[in-house]
């Protein structure tokens, strides 16, 4: 029973009493198990189908749609016993009380019909088709779910009219509500139709109003549902036919209700009728406090009873309507000189608005960043303030032939800053310059004094005006406002934008003369930048004013970060107090300019925090009431570095020339003592005595010859006089030849591996870098030293390594430096400091380098050469040619230096 009062109370809140009715028919369907529910309910003499539902949930929605739309249900004898009081009706054979092809067309089953009523009013019928027996032993219970249905159809019946009294209220408060957000009547007429022709129950409603002439003319037509038929209305609207029926209904004052309308065509013409297809009419006076003002005309595209209470709420509407637009012509009325003032209010605002303006820009005008902000805002202002499309700033070009589009608002995308436009007649701007006065333009169209250039054509400009940007010299140009409307424009306005004209004059001779004082500072600034010093200003506050490039580079700060900083964050900690007393006094000295000094060395503090030593000189000047005080700052790093380098060059040149005399004396000593001995006529040597100090003698030479050799070499290398010849060279070779001019006892445990390779290269100069990097490694190698001749893709290698503990990694950088030397084994003579300087320098003249690497225990120098082509000329270094096929030039491979103890001990 709950969920069968549900259904009760839906019925009294929601819109759809059908909807209710077939939930509740699918209900009782399946609770009876019956094949079909259905509800009819009383019209007239009829019962008529509301719903039909099958208890398997399915609706058959064409099949109810049909027996609605059909003829009515002969159903006369039922509805007559249940008038007569008869309550149930249980048919076995349904074809004895409805007709048979009904029955057949439906489907219709045995059912139990049950009339369905409240205290006085015989409210329809349930049907429940099923299993004969079965409806017939559950007729209680089938009684029973009939009264409920009953609640359900009253409760919904009560309901629909509270709704609809409810439309009515809507109706008459919409229009009121209208009336009270506008006074445009045609709101008002499209409000009270659309309420009409809703609440009323009609498909549409018009109003024909009574115009000047006395003419009833269509003023609004709506369909209840708030659409309209723009076509019909438009036939509608331009009807010229009379109504008589609607001259009536006014003269009368009493409403007119036509069925059949075509039935009195002497009062609904044909051409109202038939044209918009109209089956039945209400006309209803439109009238208010003894004026009438037209008629509400409601009908239906199909016929429809037109009852009494239909007239009622109709009359209702319109009376509230008729009210409606009265006030809203009175309103209007009333409207119209409030417009009046208010159009006088908006003149007096739109000048207040001007005048604004014209300040905004001015202000603008001091705190742009630039004359194209100015002018870009400026532009958009005007178009705000003056309402226009388009508004331009034409520059006169130098030359004064043209005019280019500078800045605007409105113009296609892309033509601002690449379009001009002719001067004199040829454009709207150009005559205003030639005219020397403001230019209005009413019309472009039919404009005489000027042709309409494609920029205000190509934009469908019709009217505008322009007025001259003044200039110092010459004026800057034109500025122009221009709209697509028919427009008139006031003397107001022309003072107006000639206001702002003006404003932008002063701000382009203020843009002018800044760009001078620009490009002056720009050049200061430029020299400046140039100077090889650091230069800094700084006012009495010791705030940094001026900062040049030479010193953003030399201290790591931009003049972004430094400006307006103290002059102390460029100084050393310890530096500042006495550096701020110094400047104070120099500040308060007569001295313009001096030279600082002091006990210490003067030093600056970089960015990164790094001390470095500084000379600097400081001058004064004053500058209106302030003094200014500029550094001269000169970094002295390089110099003091310099002359770091220039004290151990001269310490190196020293302990060179000792070194030499060490390294000359030595062999001299055993050239003289064995030259003495061969010239001794009593001595008495053996033939090979005799030959082996003779071998000596070219040994001690050979040194000599050698040092001698890499002393020219560095020589004529630092004047820019050294020759290298580049002609084929075998590596293996020279690299052998230079160890079989060694002692053997000094060389003989260096091994030789790799084949033959031939570089390009010049074989003297070969063999020096190898005889270098082989005394480099017996002077401070390991005991171990490797040979190894090879190549690699385009080049050729020699590559000596040893496995001793390898240059130290501070001396990495030096060691092909001249003079530079390292600790070197004991037992040999003290080295000159040039071998490995010289050997990088004549492999990179070759085309080749010497380089050095300590990796995987051993300490590897290694000389690179180009690889030589197999038949070709190759270019010496002084771009002649030398043969690829001539020999290696170089000492005897068989000549071999041997000391024999016993002339030793003899000597």
């Amino acid at each position: 029973m709950r969920e069968l009062f549900g259904f009760v109370h839906r019925a009294g809140t929601e819109g759809s009493r059908a909807r209710v009715l077939a939930e509740l028919s699918r209900f009782i369907g399946e609770k009876l198990a019956a094949y079909r529910v259905s509800v009819f309910v009383i019209d007239g003499e009829h019962l008529v189908p509301l719903v039909a539902e099958y208890s398997s949930g399915v609706t058959d929605a064409r099949q109810i749609a049909k027996w609605q739309g059909g003829e009515p249900l002969e159903t006369s004898e039922l509805i007559a016993k249940f008038r007569a009081g008869g309550d149930l009706l249980l048919i076995e054979n349904p074809e004895d009380v409805l007709p048979t092809h009904r029955v057949r067309e439906f489907e219709i089953r045995p059912f139990l019909m049950v009339a369905l009523r409240n205290e006085t009013t015989l409210l329809g019928a349930l049907l429940v088709e099923g299993d004969f027996d079965d409806l017939a032993s559950r007729q209680s219970e089938i009684r029973s779910l009939a009264g409920v249905v009953a609640l359900v159809l009253e409760t919904a019946k009560t309901f629909e009219g509270e709704r609809k009294r409810t439309r009515e209220i809507e109706a008459l408060l919409e229009v009121g509500t209208v009336l009270t957000e506008s006074t445009d009547v045609t709101r008002v007429l499209a409000a009270v139709a659309r309420s009409s022709a809703r609440v009323c129950g009609f498909e549409r409603c018009s109003i024909l109003i009574l115009d000047d002439s006395g003419r009833l003319v269509p003023r609004m037509s709506q369909f209840a549902d708030g659409h309209t038929d723009v076509e019909l209305w438009e036939r509608f609207r331009l009807m010229r036919a009379d109504l008589p029926a609607a001259r009536d209904v006014m003269e009368s004052g009493a409403p007119a209700a036509y069925g059949e309308p075509e039935t009195a065509p002497e009062l609904n013409p044909s051409v109202w009728v038939s044209s918009f297809d109209i089956k039945s009419v209400l006309l209803v006076p439109l009238a208010a406090w003894g004026e009438s003002f037209g008629v509400l005309m409601l009908d239906h595209r199909e016929r429809y009873a037109i009852g009494p209470e239909q007239i009622r709420i109709t009359q209702a509407v319109a009376a509230q309507g008729a009210a409606a637009i009265g006030i809203s012509r009175l309103l209007e009325r009333e409207g119209e000189n409030r417009r009046k003032a208010e159009a006088a209010l908006r003149d007096l605002h739109l000048r207040e608005a001007q005048q604004a303006a014209v300040a905004a820009v001015s202000q603008l005008a001091l705190t742009a960043p630039n004359l194209g902000a100015l002018m870009d805002e400026a532009v958009r202002v005007l178009a705000e303030t003056l309402d226009v499309e388009f508004v331009k700033v034409v520059e006169l070009q130098s030359g004064g032939r043209e005019l280019f589009l500078k800045a605007g608002v409105g113009w296609d995308e892309g033509l601002v800053g690449t379009i001009t436009v002719g001067i004199g007649s040829d454009s709207q701007a150009g005559f205003t310059l030639s005219a020397s006065s403001p230019v209005i333009v009413a019309d472009l169209a039919t404009e005489t004094r000027f042709s309409g250039p494609g920029l205000l054509t190509d934009h469908n400009i019709v009217s505008g005006m322009s007025v001259i940007i003044g200039g110092r010299e010459q004026p800057y140009g034109v500025l122009g406002v221009h709209t697509i409307r028919q427009r008139t424009f006031t003397s107001e306005d022309i003072d107006f934008i000639q206001s702002v004209a003006n404003v932008l004059a002063a701000a382009v001779e203020q843009d002018r003369d800044q760009r001078e004082v620009r490009a002056t500072h720009e050049r200061l600034q430029a020299i400046l930048d140039t100077a090889s010093d650091s230069i800094i200003a700084v006012g009495e506050n010791q705030k940094i004013l001026l900062f040049n490039q030479h010193a953003c580079k030399t201290f790591g700060y931009t003049s972004e970060e430094i400006l307006g900083q103290p002059l102390s964050m460029l100084l050393p900690e310890k530096a500042r107090p006495v550096h701020s007393g110094y400047i104070e006094s120099f500040a308060d000295d007569a001295t313009p300019q001096r030279m600082m000094s002091g006990n210490s060395e003067l030093t600056g503090r970089r960015k990164d925090g790094e001390e470095f030593p500084v000379e600097i000189t400081i001058s004064k000047t004053t500058l209106g009431d302030q003094m200014i005080l500029t550094a001269i700052v000169r970094e002295v790093t390089e110099r003091k570095a310099a002359e770091e380098r220039l004290i151990a060059l001269m310490q190196s040149k020293d302990d060179l020339i000792a070194s030499v005399s060490h390294e000359i004396r030595t062999p001299i000593t055993a050239i003289l003592g064995f030259a003495q001995l061969l010239h001794s006529e009593s001595a008495d040597f053996t033939e090979a005595e005799h030959a082996d100090m003779l071998q000596v003698l070219i040994n001690e030479s050979t040194d000599i010859a050698n040092i001698v050799e890499d002393l020219m070499v560095a020589a004529k290398a630092d004047i820019g006089k050294l020759e290298i010849m580049r002609v084929p060279v075998d590596l293996r070779a020279q690299a052998a030849q230079v160890l079989e001019t060694w002692n053997q006892t000094v060389v003989g445990h260096i091994q030789l591996s790799g084949e033959s390779v031939r570089c390009v290269g010049d074989p003297a100069r070969v063999r020096q870098v190898i005889r270098n990097l082989v005394s480099n490694a017996l002077r401070y190698g390991g005991d171990n030293i490797r040979v190894v001749i090879g190549s690699h893709e385009s080049t050729g290698f020699f590559l000596l390594a040893d496995d001793g503990p390898g240059v130290p990694p501070d001396d990495v950088k030096h060691i092909f430096e001249n003079y530079e030397r390292g600790s070197q084994a004991p037992g040999l003579t003290e080295a000159l400091g040039l071998g490995l300087g010289i050997s990088r320098r004549l492999a990179r003249l070759m085309g080749g380098d010497v380089t050095y690497r300590h990796t995987d225990g051993e300490t590897v120098f290694e000389l690179a050469l180009p690889l030589a082509l197999p038949t070709s000329a190759v270019l010496n270094a002084h771009g002649t040619t030398a043969s690829a096929t001539g020999v290696d030039r170089g000492f005897d491979a068989g000549s071999k230096l041997r000391f024999t103890r016993r002339v030793r001990d003899r000597k």
